[in-house]
């Protein structure tokens, strides 16, 4: 059973007209048809792999580090340049009535 604990987030909800959907159209490719965003994936892929048999062996620096949290900082997984704008919590003036 999932449970949340009290004040934790437990979804996002981006105020976005329905019509805006409309116009995504979503792909399915294969990462053989883009090889650095292949290779970026799998060095990615290698260091998080590496990083938790560190926490299942209880290695101190590992455990203190706990998660891992790039994508929440906007930092690419590789070190490459990453979004000029990226931001986790947002917070919205007071509503006016």
């Amino acid at each position: 059973m999932l449970r949340f604990a009290k004040g934790e987030c437990f979804c996002f909800i981006a105020p976005v007209p329905h019509e805006t959907f409309d116009g995504i159209r979503p792909r399915i490719r294969s990462f053989d048809d883009d090889r650095a965003l292949k290779v970026a994936y799998e060095e990615w892929r290698s260091r998080r792999t590496t990083f938790q048999a560190r926490i299942a062996a209880g290695e101190p620096d590992a455990v203190h580090a706990g998660w891992q949290r790039d994508h929440i900082a906007g930092r690419d997984p590789v070190d490459r340049d990453g979004p000029t704008f990226h931001r986790t919590k947002r917070s919205l003036p007071k509503p006016v009535r």
